[in-house]
Formats: structure tokens, C-alpha cells, sequence
């Protein structure tokens, strides 16, 4: 598990792309705020899950 900033997520996020390394993980905020979403990306797909 990591804590990291947006643009952190976003430059690892295309740097896996570029090195066509994209794993499978999960993107969760850690904020208590009402927005909950949860992004899971696989190699082939993305999905948003939404309270």
C-alpha cells in the first residue's frame, strides 16, 4: 500500500504504460470526504466503482 500525491499516481501510472509494464491495482482516496470512488485497473481494462 502506498500514499502518494495525483500527479505521483498519474507519472507512475504512464510510466508503466511507456514501459508496457501496467499491472493490476487498486486506486482508492484515503480522504474522509463524501466521494468514494474506486478505480481498478488490469492490463486489459479499468473499472470504476461508485458508492
Amino acid at each position: 500500500m502506498f500514499k502518494v500525491s495525483k500527479s505521483e499516481l498519474i507519472n507512475f501510472i504512464q510510466k508503466s504504460i511507456d514501459m508496457g509494464d501496467m499491472r493490476e491495482f487498486l486506486i482508492s482516496p484515503i480522504s474522509t470526504n463524501s466521494k468514494k470512488e474506486v478505480l481498478y485497473l488490469t492490463e486489459d481494462s479499468y473499472y470504476l466503482y461508485e458508492p
